[in-house]
Order: structure tokens, then sequence, then C-alpha cells
């Protein structure tokens, strides 16, 4: 078997005397893959991935409690408990 990664064009059965080779390249491969998977994810830094996000909600947050409260006070300013006479 060769050492390079490309797979052959043609499905082929492997030999009884090939089943360990080809089992200790599937290892390797996994293990390599495992290596670089917990490589990538500990060069991720998730608190400054998520800190903008959260600012901006709570931004919005801020924008709508100020935007639309719910004002208790009439126009000039008196509590109103009944809708207003024509």
């Amino acid at each position: 078997m060769s050492s390079t990664h490309a797979a052959p064009c043609k499905a082929e059965a492997a030999t009884p005397g090939e089943a360990p080779q080809i089992q200790s390249e599937i290892d390797r491969l996994t293990a390599e893959k495992n290596a670089l998977s917990h490589q990538a994810n500990t060069l991720t830094d998730w608190k400054s991935f998520w800190l903008v996000p959260c600012v901006m909600a709570g931004v919005v947050m801020a924008v709508f409690a100020l935007l639309f409260r719910d004002d208790a006070t009439g126009r000039n300013g008196a509590q109103s408990s009944s809708p207003p006479t024509s």
C-alpha cells in the first residue's frame, strides 16, 4: 500500500495480509484528525467571538426599552385614569 492519501479509482477487496496495514492507516488518520480537531478548537477564542453579538443584543434591548416603554402619564404629566372626553 502506498503512503499517499489518494484513494484508488477502482474499489478492490483487501486481502487478509493487507487488512492490518489498512487498519493501521485508518488508526493513524483517525488520530491525526482528532489531534487537528482538538488544535482547531483550542485556537478559537470563543469569549471574544460571542462578545460582539452579546453587546449588540444589549444595545438593541436598551433601544427597545427606551422607544417602546409604556407611558402611564398623559401628555401634560398628570395621571390619567379615564379616557379623555370630547
